[in-house]
């Protein structure tokens, strides 16, 4: 089957290349995919070209398919069942996030479709989902609900971290004001999670190059204000919209480094930021 895959390490590039398809174990769950999205985590490394034949992994970690295969000692999934991963492939299963349930904390997680591994991604024809992480980790697979579609599934990932964010790991209460920097998908869904749960301002922080697209999508996903982090003082912008004193909840969305000293500089006392996005820069 083909599959896209990234070859060498650290910023490698991506190269479409046969693979043979998963052999089912006696544990395993192998899902033919029907949807797959693009992560920010896969356009670091779209047009790069690392030299490198060496190959890092088959890519896709945001998917959703039908179980094509079952194990013979596999009881909880059946053949033809929709279901989407949450890209788990392994995870110690002793460790303190372990024992806690948070999975995504383990020190040795292993996850499909973007670390190195032989059980493949979405970006193929199939994906394995190993017997050990069914074991372990009961939610590594959900079923998808009737009325959801394989492409709506497939962004559950983000559109779960959007929802982590602000109603788990937040004291958000409705009523409250909410400041989203960043635009990518995290960014909007946040600001739809915001909104949901009864935010009043909604501020969404880009740059520039989120006027002509991103900035309305904020809009009509919810935001009521946006600010243009290449021409205005964003500290100063968001509290003028929200109150010097009123702002409680930043969800930093970007990565950047700076934007996280400007969410806490924004803040009221006792105010919380969220940080959801990955950067790559250490200083």
């Amino acid at each position: 089957m083909k599959a896209l895959a990234r070859f060498g390490k650290a910023f490698g590039g991506y190269k479409m290349i046969d693979v043979p398809q998963p052999i089912c174990g006696p544990e395993d769950v192998v899902i033919e995919i029907k949807a797959a999205a693009i992560c920010g985590a896969d356009m670091k490394h779209y047009n790069v070209d690392s030299g490198s034949d060496e190959f890092n992994s088959i890519r896709g970690h945001e998917f959703a398919g039908c179980i094509a295969q079952v194990g013979e000692k596999v009881k909880d999934w059946k053949v033809g069942q929709r279901v989407v991963s949450d890209n788990s492939g392994h995870v110690c299963g002793v460790c303190p996030a372990c024992e806690q349930g948070d999975f995504l904390c383990c020190t040795e997680k292993v996850n499909l479709g973007l670390d190195n591994n032989t059980w493949g991604g979405g970006f193929s024809k199939y994906c394995l989902v190993p017997g050990e992480i069914l074991k372990i980790h009961r939610h590594a697979l959900w079923e998808i609900p009737d009325g959801v579609d394989y492409e709506d599934a497939a962004v559950l990932d983000p559109i779960c971290n959007a929802y982590k964010s602000i109603a788990q790991q937040s004291k958000f209460l409705p009523g409250q004001d909410v400041v989203v920097i960043g635009t990518g998908p995290l960014g909007l869904f946040s600001v739809q999670m915001a909104r949901i749960m009864g935010a009043v301002n909604i501020v969404v922080v880009g740059l520039q190059e989120d006027v002509a697209v991103r900035f309305p999508v904020a809009k009509e996903l919810g935001a009521t204000a946006v600010v243009n982090g290449s021409t205005e003082d964003v500290v100063a912008r968001c509290q003028q919209i929200c109150g010097k004193d009123n702002l409680g909840l930043v969800i930093e969305c970007s990565g950047a480094n700076i934007a996280l000293k400007q969410a806490i500089e924004m803040l009221r006392p006792n105010g919380e930021v969220v940080r959801v996005g990955m950067g790559f820069q250490t200083s």
